[in-house]
């Protein structure tokens, strides 16, 4: 394969030179993956001029954005990222009544105290954050009784002011006593515009943000049936309140304008019952092609498990991410350990999830200490998990020269990035200082198209500053999502840089690959 890429920008500093080296190890382990003759080795060493590294890989379980293990969370953070240390995403997900007890009143309000707590928690320990608006619970008054406002006597998860001003809602059959919204009531989707401009305004870009949940039906899950209310199940309530296939395929093209409007840089994903429901079904090309990601909730379930298909997935992995919660409380639903290795090899092997619930809550909890093992193991491999097989570059350059450097890529996860990462190129003192770095667009192809098993080789270059004193230093590599990735605006400046699964990594999670002398 032939790979190019194109050096957007240069940031160097020349400082005195102070010798430095790295000593040639062979430790022989194996990447998670891969075994045999295709293990590579921790190694430097001289080849005919050249400096041939192939640094040792990791089995530590990676925390990235976009990937991972993930747990659902309903207060703020009281120990989980200590007590659970392998999570890499803390999904938040409340009522529209907790985001905005009062008309117009988004600062202070309960959820997102909540979620300004949770990304302060996950900036200080390298973690990340979803996040969800939640309209309607169908049957379930438990769930939002102590939030919801009065609508005609009826409780509702959206603030009263939106059907004051005229947005369609009527009382849901049977005893939960709760008020339902119509979704696709133009009124009800320019309230929702504004709350989630508001938190756009608040929340967009943050690099300790790992996506933002397109929010619509049932529980904001995008399902307007299986409620096990017959006048829901049988849609005749829905086509009594205007419901019709036009109406809701229209929805779903403002709520993405919506919410790309606000998170233009950001992850987004929606429930994949949107194309069940009558219109939704011609609208999942477009909002693939968007980048919405795909979530599934009931991995576990009878419908959501070995044996059967998820197509949606199958089909759409290789362009956009896809994402399990679970079925129940935790893990603990799914009977024994051999039943969950099953359900994680059906769900990363054939539909390639890159983000899991591990659970719900202190049940998740449980669930997580009683298959650390499994959460260890299949962790290694969920999601992207992206190492240097190998990389090459001349034993000696001179000032004011170019520093060619070859490297072969490879994935050892079970799906791409989704994001478009940039590499940077980097010389570093013996103590690590940078002293000269060079930002390098990677597209051809870029990150997001580097699926499981691929190699992918990559050439770059970085300038040595002609002031640069002679001396030994380390040539080091990193991975960062920019700023601006998303919209085609993309800066060099980082928004966050992404872990490695080889050995070598430092504080600013750059990998130093081996020795270079500036002579």
């Amino acid at each position: 394969m032939t790979r190019s890429a194109g050096v957007i920008g240069l940031l160097c500093f020349a400082v005195l030179a102070a010798g430095c080296s790295r000593s040639v190890s062979e430790q022989g382990a194996g990447a998670p993956g891969v075994t045999g003759e295709d293990a590579w080795r921790d190694t430097v060493e001289e080849v005919n001029g050249m400096m041939v590294a192939q640094p040792g890989p990791t089995e530590e379980v990676l925390i990235n954005p976009g990937t991972g293990w993930q747990m659902l969370v309903h207060r703020g953070p009281e120990g989980e990222m200590d007590d659970t240390p392998l999570v890499s995403t803390y999904y938040y997900r409340a009522c529209w009544t907790e985001f905005e007890p009062e008309r117009g009143k988004y600062e202070d309000s309960p959820a997102v105290r909540v979620i300004d707590e949770w990304l302060k928690e996950a900036a200080q320990r390298g973690r990340y954050v979803g996040i969800r608006m939640v309209p309607w619970n169908s049957g379930n008054p438990s769930y939002q009784r102590d939030v919801a406002q009065q609508v005609q006597g009826y409780d509702s998860a959206v603030p009263a002011y939106v059907f004051e001003d005229g947005a369609r809602g009527f009382a849901e059959p049977g005893r939960s006593n709760g008020w339902v919204p119509v979704f696709w009531d133009p009124i009800y989707l320019q309230h929702h515009r504004e709350l989630v401009r508001f938190l756009g305004q608040r929340y967009a870009g943050h690099p300790n943000l790992a996506y933002v949940d397109i929010s619509a039906g049932n529980y904001g899950e995008m399902n307007l049936t299986n409620t096990g209310i017959q006048e829901f199940d049988d849609f005749s309530i829905w086509r009594e309140n205007g419901f019709t296939p036009e109406a809701w395929g229209a929805m779903l093209r403002e709520l993405y304008d919506m919410y790309r409007e606000a998170f233009p840089d950001d992850l987004l994903v929606a429930a994949r019952d949107y194309a069940y429901v009558d219109g939704g079904r011609e609208q999942l090309p477009y909002l693939v092609e968007h980048g919405v990601g795909l979530r599934d909730d009931g991995l576990g379930m009878g419908y959501c498990s070995p044996g059967r298909t998820n197509p949606e997935y199958e089909a759409h992995w290789p362009e956009v991410l896809c994402l399990y919660e679970n079925g129940g409380g935790s893990w603990l639903d799914w009977g024994n350990e051999r039943g969950v290795r099953n359900m994680l090899d059906w769900a990363m092997d054939r539909t390639h999830a890159s983000i899991v619930m591990v659970g719900k809550g202190r049940m998740g909890a449980r669930a997580y200490h009683e298959f650390e093992p499994a959460v260890q193991q299949y962790g290694q491999r969920l999601g992207y998990r992206l190492v240097v097989e190998e990389a090459s570059w001349p034993v000696s350059v001179s000032p004011g020269e170019e520093l060619a450097v070859s490297l072969t890529w490879g994935n050892l996860g079970n799906a791409p990035p989704y994001r478009d990462f940039m590499l940077e190129l980097s010389l570093l003192t013996e103590e690590g200082e940078v002293v000269c770095s060079e930002a390098v667009e990677l597209s051809d192809p870029p990150t997001t198209d580097w699926l499981p098993a691929a190699q992918i080789p990559v050439s770059v270059a970085l300038t040595v500053p002609a002031e640069l004193a002679a001396g030994r230093y380390q040539v080091a590599i990193s991975l960062f999502e920019p700023r601006g990735a998303s919209a085609g605006e993309a800066s060099q400046e980082v928004r966050r840089r992404i872990r490695l699964g080889i050995r070598g990594e430092d504080a600013e999670t750059r990998y130093a690959l081996g020795p270079v002398t500036v002579e």
